[in-house]
């Protein structure tokens, strides 16, 4: 039977291996906080995005995500943002229908990708975006 002192160091040790071996899928599922949270880009409800942007004045290149189905705009990991922002490049995650269950739910989510994009073009000097530099991509992104 072990003592309490061993006991007490046996839990110790366990925790922290069980915590080491977390610590990775907890940095990459860590959300990034956006620079500008929720903003309008249309007159609908679901026709919101976040902004994330790089620090300095200067116009940056935009990588438009469209996150995948069932997720939201909200969806942006610091695993990927961070270095994204790092490099100097913005990113633009949108929310039209978090989840599409039909030809109708796509077409209503490629009318948002048009009025979504339109909004960046017409507010990139607002936010210093580049907008003759844009890249789309995310699940979504491969079919809009």
């Amino acid at each position: 039977m072990m003592n309490t002192s061993s006991r007490h160091l046996a839990t110790c040790l366990f925790t922290t291996v069980c915590a080491l071996c977390l610590l990775p899928t907890v940095l990459v599922a860590q959300e990034k906080t956006p620079t500008h949270r929720h903003v309008s880009y249309g007159p609908e409800e679901r026709q919101w995005l976040n902004l994330y942007l790089p620090s300095g004045n200067k116009p940056a290149p935009v990588f438009i995500y469209a996150h995948h189905n069932g997720s939201t705009a909200d969806d942006v990991k610091s695993s990927w943002a961070d270095p994204t922002l790092a490099q100097g490049t913005a990113i633009v995650s949108w929310e039209s229908i978090a989840k599409v269950k039909g030809m109708s739910d796509f077409q209503k989510c490629a009318a948002d990708a048009k009025v979504m994009y339109a909004w960046v073009k017409k507010h990139a000097a607002t936010y210093h975006l580049d907008s003759d530099r844009i890249i789309i991509g995310g699940s979504r992104g491969e079919v809009l």
